[in-house]
């Protein structure tokens, strides 16, 4: 995954955290745990706070590989799930986004969210941008998947 692409997730992110009309400060405090893992700042995906894309996921044409889109995926559950309920909306909203991508989905109810935390974390971590600008190595599989 490139930068352009962690960018795209993260805006997506922070959209899921707010399809329930409030975001939350355990919502935050993941989404910025995740930056941290990828190596961005809420700064680069346009922060919480402030004039929001009204659609990141129209964006999702950006997400060249399979494993983008699934990583795609998997911030998205993590981020619906942080809350500590899923609601009918954030569920609604990740059926879309796996129906549009097209490569499988996440069973929500047999996740954990420490599990979904801990692999979003890894994943996103071994995609973020290195000094020369190329992603790191990609995992061989997202093992949610």
């Amino acid at each position: 995954m490139n930068k352009d692409e962690l960018v795209v997730v993260f805006k997506a992110a922070i959209a899921m955290a707010r399809q329930d009309g409030d975001l939350k400060d355990n919502e935050t405090k993941l989404i910025n745990a995740l930056l941290e893992a990828g190596g961005l700042s809420a700064a680069e995906v346009g922060g919480f706070d402030g004039k929001m894309d009204p659609h990141p996921e129209k964006k999702v044409g950006a997400l060249e590989s399979v494993k983008a889109k699934r990583t795609y995926l998997l911030v998205l559950a993590t981020v619906a799930m942080a809350d500590g309920s899923l609601d009918d909306v954030e569920v609604e909203y990740f059926n879309q986004m796996a129906n549009r991508l097209g490569v499988g989905t996440i069973n929500l109810k047999a996740l954990t969210l420490d599990k979904a935390v801990a692999t979003a974390k890894r994943i996103v971590g071994e995609a973020s941008p290195t000094a020369d600008g190329k992603g790191a190595p990609q995992p061989s599989d997202i093992d949610l998947m």
